[in-house]
């Protein structure tokens, strides 16, 4: 008999129940006490502490829907009334699933475990408590009956085939009360998990995320290492290592270690040496990610170069300062002269976005355009007006660049008697003329992405807001489309535009002077 102390403890505690009265299958399929690893336990602790709403990405084989799978069970068979749905991606996943609850199941103590009966092959109900928990295929398309689910795994979710199609409904059938998670390894940027992912992302800033967005990078799991010596290892790293600046980063920042990074060396020369249809050893990024962009691989004809914006990605880091809510990489310098640059919103659906920049020129190479601060939120024209300003003078009076399309023109009215505005420029005479702006159309637009591509390699940049949204830019036939917000880095290409040194070279002015349009 168990103590009942510890009766207790187990009905309240899953991260004391699951260790204790579950066994899984090991990698030799061998039967073993269920010894929870940081990552699997650090999933726990967000359940516990009331999350509800989850998004999940993940490197491979962490165990991640291992132990959601054990936690659903705990729930349903120790609260009465409870219906749990997990759908992985396909059929043979849901076979393992199957297989992987039968396990946990039968492992449970007697006083634990209410009778179950099976209605079919992929329900297991417990008609004594009235629980249920349904395992099926995103391919079925439909799940359990009409009743109120109070908890759903979506395995894999960025690689079900029409995911809004089952998950709409069934999220209307889980109370706010109840728990939906998405679980994902990395597939690609054209599909649900990766908006639903930058989406969240998005409503972290301005306070309307529904889901928190959990990252779990490949070296938090302690199998993935070769020590020296190892026969795994390539031949070439079997002793001490020399370090690439890339490696040395991940060292500093993540606190690897030679293990981890032999292990690593070791798994892109796999992927590198399968290229047979022209792939790189990318897809290492995909498979054991180590950062939420690198990892969401690029699909169709990106505008910007991919391997620049991974190198930008790879230089990406949190902003250390925070600046009447801008975050803020590089404060103003005395003596500096800056560029400040508004994309405007109407404070309902797309987000008002704001950044700063310097332009610095090297003893040696190209000018560089420098990426100081950013602001994106949902505000009106008087707001993004005095936000402006207010950031604008705290950075030396800089210049304000404010795109005059539609709402950007209330911006201009609320900063018409700010004493450095950008007035619009003929583009061949670089005559100035008396309106207030850039103004970006049909024929503006292909320019400023000229122009942001050329200043791209040179850029720095630490936001990696600004690189997701340049990673969403593709060309859709002679026509540039964003698969998600753009905000941010149009204020990017306006600020290059409008700066002298990246315009293009000048002939012949003529008398044309200004045209409509620029």
């Amino acid at each position: 008999m168990i103590a009942v102390d510890l009766v207790a403890e187990a009905v309240q505690n899953p991260l004391f129940f699951i260790p204790h009265f579950m066994r899984i299958e090991d990698k030799e399929r061998n039967e073993v006490p269920f010894v929870l690893n940081a990552v699997q336990e650090d999933i726990v602790k967000h359940l516990m502490a009331g999350e509800r709403r989850l998004n999940v990405l993940k490197a491979g084989q962490l165990g991640v829907t291992s132990v959601i799978m054990a936690y659903l069970l705990w729930d349903t068979i120790l609260v009465p009334g409870t219906t749990s749905v997990v759908v992985a991606h396909e059929e043979f996943i849901t076979q393992r699933l199957l297989h992987k609850s039968q396990v946990f199941y039968d492992s449970i103590p007697p006083q634990f475990k209410p009778e179950m009966h099976h209605n079919s092959a992929y329900e297991k109900t417990f008609p004594d408590i009235n629980g249920t928990i349904y395992i099926g295929s995103a391919r079925a398309y439909i799940f359990g009956r009409g009743e109120t689910i109070h908890n759903v795994l979506a395995d894999e979710y960025a690689f079900w085939p029409d995911p809004e199609r089952i998950m709409v409904p069934m999220q209307q059938r889980v109370p706010i009360t109840g728990l939906i998670m998405k679980v994902s390894t990395p597939n690609g940027e054209d599909n649900a998990f990766c908006q639903d992912w930058r989406a969240s992302k998005r409503g972290e800033l301005v306070g309307t995320a529904i889901y928190k967005n959990l990252v779990y990078p490949w070296w938090l799991c302690p199998e993935y290492r070769l020590p020296r010596g190892s026969i795994f290892a390539l031949e070439r790293d079997r002793g001490e290592l020399d370090f690439t600046a890339a490696e040395e980063k991940l060292i500093t920042i993540h606190h690897l270690d030679e293990d981890q990074i032999r292990w690593r060396r070791r798994k892109i020369e796999e992927m590198e040496q399968l290229r047979v249809t022209g792939e790189t050893a990318k897809y290492f990024f995909q498979e054991y990610l180590e950062d939420e962009e690198t990892c969401f691989l690029a699909t169709g004809d990106m505008v910007y170069d991919s391997e620049t914006l991974k190198m930008h990605a790879a230089n990406a880091y949190k902003a250390p300062h925070t600046i009447e809510n801008f975050k803020v990489w590089y404060p103003p310098e005395e003596g500096k002269q800056y560029t400040v640059v508004i994309d405007p919103s109407q404070a309902k659906e797309s987000q008002t976005a704001i950044t700063v920049w310097n332009f610095e020129q090297p003893k040696e190479g190209p000018e560089r355009a420098i990426h100081c601060a950013t602001y994106a939120g949902l505000i009106g024209p008087e707001q993004t007006g005095t936000k402006a300003e207010r950031i604008a003078r705290l950075y030396n009076t800089a210049l304000i660049v404010i795109e005059a399309n539609s709402h950007g023109l209330a911006v201009v009215v609320c900063l018409k008697n700010y004493p450095k505005l950008y007035y619009r420029r003929d583009i061949v005479s670089g005559r100035e003329c008396n309106q207030i702006g850039w103004l970006t159309t049909p024929r503006t637009k292909p320019y400023m992405i000229q122009q942001l591509q050329r200043a791209l390699p040179s850029m720095v940049t630490h936001d990696l807001d600004l690189i997701s949204e340049m990673r969403g830019m593709r060309f859709q036939g002679d026509k540039v489309i964003s698969l998600g917000d753009d905000d941010i880095h149009d204020t990017a290409a306006i600020a290059i535009a409008t700066h002298r040194p990246f315009s293009g070279k000048r002939g012949y002015a003529g008398q044309a002077g200004w045209k409509q349009g620029w």
